[in-house]
Protein backbone atom coordinates (compact mmCIF):
# COMPACT_ATOMS: atom_id res chain seq x y z
CA UNK A 1 0.00 0.00 0.00
CA UNK A 2 1.59 3.16 -1.23
CA UNK A 3 1.31 6.90 0.98
CA UNK A 4 -1.42 7.78 -1.21
CA UNK A 5 -3.67 4.61 -0.47
CA UNK A 6 -2.74 5.17 3.44
CA UNK A 7 -4.04 8.43 3.54
CA UNK A 8 -7.17 7.37 1.68
CA UNK A 9 -7.60 5.02 4.51
CA UNK A 10 -7.09 7.09 6.98
CA UNK A 11 -9.42 9.54 5.55
CA UNK A 12 -12.06 7.16 5.13
CA UNK A 13 -11.30 5.92 9.30
CA UNK A 14 -11.68 9.51 10.44
CA UNK A 15 -14.89 9.71 7.92
CA UNK A 16 -16.77 6.73 9.35
CA UNK A 17 -16.37 7.71 13.29
CA UNK A 18 -17.46 10.90 12.45
CA UNK A 19 -20.78 9.21 10.57
CA UNK A 20 -20.93 7.10 13.34
CA UNK A 21 -20.32 9.74 16.04
CA UNK A 22 -22.76 12.37 14.56
CA UNK A 23 -25.60 12.86 17.20
CA UNK A 24 -28.21 14.79 14.83
CA UNK A 25 -28.31 11.79 12.15
CA UNK A 26 -32.07 12.21 12.36
CA UNK A 27 -32.52 15.58 11.78
CA UNK A 28 -29.47 17.27 9.36
CA UNK A 29 -29.08 16.47 6.26
CA UNK A 30 -25.46 15.45 4.19
CA UNK A 31 -25.61 18.95 3.66
CA UNK A 32 -24.93 20.31 7.42
CA UNK A 33 -22.91 17.24 8.14
CA UNK A 34 -20.67 17.99 5.83
CA UNK A 35 -20.40 21.93 7.18
CA UNK A 36 -20.03 20.56 10.79
CA UNK A 37 -17.20 17.91 9.23
CA UNK A 38 -15.44 21.19 7.48
CA UNK A 39 -14.90 22.64 11.17
CA UNK A 40 -12.84 20.06 11.98
CA UNK A 41 -10.43 19.55 8.74
CA UNK A 42 -10.01 23.46 9.12
CA UNK A 43 -8.59 22.87 11.99
CA UNK A 44 -4.66 22.02 10.66
CA UNK A 45 -4.87 25.66 8.39
CA UNK A 46 -5.81 27.41 11.71
CA UNK A 47 -2.80 25.89 13.48
CA UNK A 48 -0.56 26.01 10.90
CA UNK A 49 -1.42 29.79 10.19
CA UNK A 50 -1.00 30.41 14.35
CA UNK A 51 2.33 28.79 14.09
CA UNK A 52 3.73 30.38 11.16
CA UNK A 53 2.80 34.17 13.44
CA UNK A 54 -0.10 34.90 10.73
CA UNK A 55 -3.18 36.69 13.10
CA UNK A 56 -5.76 33.94 13.73
CA UNK A 57 -9.08 34.56 15.24
CA UNK A 58 -8.69 32.16 18.19
CA UNK A 59 -12.48 32.58 18.94
CA UNK A 60 -13.20 31.34 15.55
CA UNK A 61 -11.15 28.50 16.41
CA UNK A 62 -12.93 27.83 19.82
CA UNK A 63 -16.26 28.46 18.25
CA UNK A 64 -15.95 25.87 15.59
CA UNK A 65 -15.09 23.27 18.21
CA UNK A 66 -17.81 23.86 20.50
CA UNK A 67 -20.39 23.15 17.35
CA UNK A 68 -18.31 20.08 16.79
CA UNK A 69 -18.43 19.08 20.72
CA UNK A 70 -22.49 20.01 20.35
CA UNK A 71 -23.07 17.70 16.99
CA UNK A 72 -20.82 14.37 17.75
CA UNK A 73 -20.83 11.86 20.37
CA UNK A 74 -18.58 13.20 23.12
CA UNK A 75 -16.94 9.57 23.46
CA UNK A 76 -15.38 10.54 19.70
CA UNK A 77 -14.86 13.56 19.64
CA UNK A 78 -11.19 12.78 20.73
CA UNK A 79 -10.61 10.04 18.90
CA UNK A 80 -11.90 12.59 15.47
CA UNK A 81 -10.01 15.53 16.17
CA UNK A 82 -6.49 13.49 16.90
CA UNK A 83 -7.46 11.32 13.60
CA UNK A 84 -7.54 14.25 11.84
CA UNK A 85 -5.21 17.26 13.26
CA UNK A 86 -1.72 17.04 12.31
CA UNK A 87 0.60 15.73 15.94
CA UNK A 88 2.30 18.93 14.90
CA UNK A 89 -0.54 20.77 16.38
CA UNK A 90 -1.55 18.80 19.48
CA UNK A 91 -0.61 20.44 21.88
CA UNK A 92 -2.75 23.59 20.66
CA UNK A 93 -5.73 20.92 20.43
CA UNK A 94 -4.71 19.12 23.83
CA UNK A 95 -5.30 23.00 25.09
CA UNK A 96 -8.31 23.89 23.48
CA UNK A 97 -9.95 20.43 25.00
CA UNK A 98 -8.69 21.32 28.56
CA UNK A 99 -10.40 24.65 27.95
CA UNK A 100 -13.78 23.29 26.74
CA UNK A 101 -13.25 20.55 29.17
CA UNK A 102 -13.66 17.69 26.98
CA UNK A 103 -10.23 16.00 26.97
CA UNK A 104 -9.89 12.24 28.13
CA UNK A 105 -6.57 11.42 29.77
CA UNK A 106 -6.25 8.45 27.59
CA UNK A 107 -7.65 7.16 23.56
CA UNK A 108 -8.27 4.19 23.57
CA UNK A 109 -8.79 4.24 19.72
CA UNK A 110 -5.87 5.49 18.69
CA UNK A 111 -3.44 4.51 21.98
CA UNK A 112 -2.35 8.00 22.78
CA UNK A 113 -2.53 8.82 26.15
CA UNK A 114 -3.09 12.71 26.01
CA UNK A 115 -1.28 13.17 29.36
CA UNK A 116 1.88 12.87 27.53
CA UNK A 117 0.79 16.21 24.77
CA UNK A 118 2.46 18.99 26.25
CA UNK A 119 0.19 22.30 26.82
CA UNK A 120 0.75 25.24 24.60
CA UNK A 121 0.98 27.95 27.71
CA UNK A 122 0.93 30.92 25.95
CA UNK A 123 -1.93 29.29 23.86
CA UNK A 124 -4.00 28.74 27.34
CA UNK A 125 -3.01 32.57 28.34
CA UNK A 126 -5.33 34.13 25.45
CA UNK A 127 -7.61 31.30 26.22
CA UNK A 128 -8.02 32.69 29.62
CA UNK A 129 -8.73 36.16 28.24
CA UNK A 130 -11.77 35.26 26.67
Amino acid sequence: MDNTETSQLADFSILKCAVNGYINKDSSTYTEFKSDFAKIKSLNKHFSRMKAGENVQLRLILNNLVIVANVFDRNDIPTILFSSVYNIHWSELKTLLLFLNILPPFIPALGINTLDIPINQEFMEELKLI
